[in-house]
């Protein structure tokens, strides 16, 4: 939805997703996503730990169970 009108829109959306920049040295990761997630579903999140798990990037994912996007409760950001 955010890429209507914009021109090559699949093409952009691969150029900026995190996947396109995992490669072997980055930094760790630290995600967290909830898997209620209604704008980006938490199967972004799990593609993109297996992707660094792959080039060996220490990450982790943390799901919160019944998170949407963001706006976690005080308990969720305790969790994390």
């Amino acid at each position: 939805r955010w890429l209507e009108g914009v021109p090559k829109p699949d093409e952009l959306a691969r150029r900026i997703s995190p996947l396109e920049h995992v490669r072997a040295g980055l930094p760790a990761v630290f995600t967290v996503h909830g898997d209620e997630d209604g704008v980006v579903p938490h199967e972004h999140a799990a593609r993109l730990h297996r992707a660094l798990d792959a080039a060996h990037v220490p990450n982790r994912l943390l799901t919160l169970r019944g998170g949407g996007h963001g706006g976690f409760r005080g308990e969720e950001m305790v969790q994390a």
